[in-house]
């Protein structure tokens, strides 16, 4: 940014004309208002995680809920070029993984079409969503429609181990 009639510097409130380069082309008109915005860094969500997994399922004959604790691990490439892999390994003994492109919305993540096979026979596709991490852990939702007509929502929780 160069400013045009304000010299070196801007008080802060200030007004003054300026002169922008974008990285893109952008059809603005004098008067447009816009907004410039920082890319958003990617975020690493891959490691090895312990914690919990409330689970359920509705609008089928096996309707119910229950929580279960799970050792996460996330897979993730460089720059997040290629699929993500979550796997879920539970207490019950099923292991499930969901694995698909990532779409990152600011510091969240999504994998809207992921392959959800289990080794318990399940492979079906969810919507995996809000799935986040921080310094301590991740979490993250899905959502699918699984054996019986059941919808199965998940959500997830987990520190790193």
């Amino acid at each position: 940014m160069r400013l045009l009639d304000a010299g070196p510097s801007l008080r802060p409130g200030g007004k003054a004309a300026a002169r922008l380069i974008l990285r893109d082309p952008a059809l603005l008109l004098p008067g447009d208002r816009f907004i410039i915005r920082m890319f958003s860094p990617v975020i690493t969500i891959g490691g090895e995680y312990t914690g919990g997994l409330n689970l359920a399922q509705a609008q089928c004959a096996n309707s119910g809920k229950g929580t279960l604790i799970v050792n996460v691990s996330v897979s993730q490439p460089p720059n997040n070029i290629g699929p993500v892999s979550v796997t879920m390994a539970k207490s019950d003994g099923v292991t499930c993984n969901f694995n698909g492109p990532v779409t990152q919305w600011g510091k969240v993540y999504q994998i809207p079409n992921a392959a959800y096979t289990c080794t318990n026979g399940r492979s079906t596709t969810a919507k995996v969503d809000e799935l986040t991490a921080s310094a301590h852990g991740i979490e993250g939702s899905w959502t699918a429609f699984v054996e019986g007509g059941c919808l199965e929502t998940g959500t997830f929780s987990a520190v790193r181990r």
